[in-house]
């Protein structure tokens, strides 16, 4: 039987949170979730990553790289200048540090690499295909997931109506959580031998002062 205390996180150093970004139409959405895990916290370092590919044509290789990851570093500094200010607060003893980082390689070796360079503690990351219904993760994703050193919050867009075609709800079901505030999850139908779990809230007796629901 192992008698040892459990190991306490280190709160004395900043936190480490790693963004990666494509620079494609869903980079803003994974820069904003990145934003709101650093908002959370008091003591930060924020690593925004985008990862260009190396270019196959043998002339010039070297300055069309370097062209593009000027581009891209640019680009995600406007990505994330965009967006910062949604995250203001009055806590002015935050240290709260975003730095960024352009590179060329293979996108899911680099990203992972940057984790283990700066020993993050949270990866956030896109996946591609996200209004594809039933898409499997794509492939970067799937081998950052594979290998990254630390947890990994895979960002895809809300689409319930798309997923929603394919399952069919009860509309009573439906009705029932919207009227009742999500007091009553089943229709009558439904709730008849099974066991509604949210069916009743502890209300103010809740251990945490703000939350009603425990």
């Amino acid at each position: 039987m192992n008698t040892e205390a459990p190991r306490r996180m280190n709160t004395s150093r900043a936190r480490v949170v790693v963004c990666a970004v494509d620079l494609s139409e869903y980079s803003l959405p994974v820069i904003e979730h990145a934003l709101d895990e650093a908002h959370r916290l008091a003591n930060v370092d924020l690593h925004v990553i985008c990862v260009v590919e190396e270019t196959r044509s043998f002339f010039a290789q070297a300055d069309i790289d370097s062209i593009e990851v000027a581009r891209a570093e640019a680009t995600l500094r406007t990505l994330v200048a965009e967006s910062l200010p949604a995250f203001e607060d009055a806590n002015l003893d935050a240290q709260r540090k975003v730095r960024f980082h352009a590179r060329i390689g293979k996108p899911d070796e680099e990203i992972v690499e940057l984790c283990h360079e700066a020993r993050a503690d949270r990866l956030v990351v896109g996946r591609h295909g996200a209004r594809i219904r039933r898409g499997k993760m794509g492939g970067i994703a799937s081998r950052v997931v594979e290998s990254a050193p630390c947890t990994v919050h895979v960002v895809r867009l809300t689409d319930y109506e798309g997923a929603d075609e394919d399952r069919a709800q009860c509309k009573l079901c439906i009705d029932t959580r919207e009227q009742s505030g999500g007091e009553q999850w089943f229709c009558r139908e439904h709730s008849e031998g099974r066991v509604p779990r949210l069916m009743e809230s502890v209300g103010v007796s809740s251990p945490v002062p703000g939350w009603g629901i425990f």
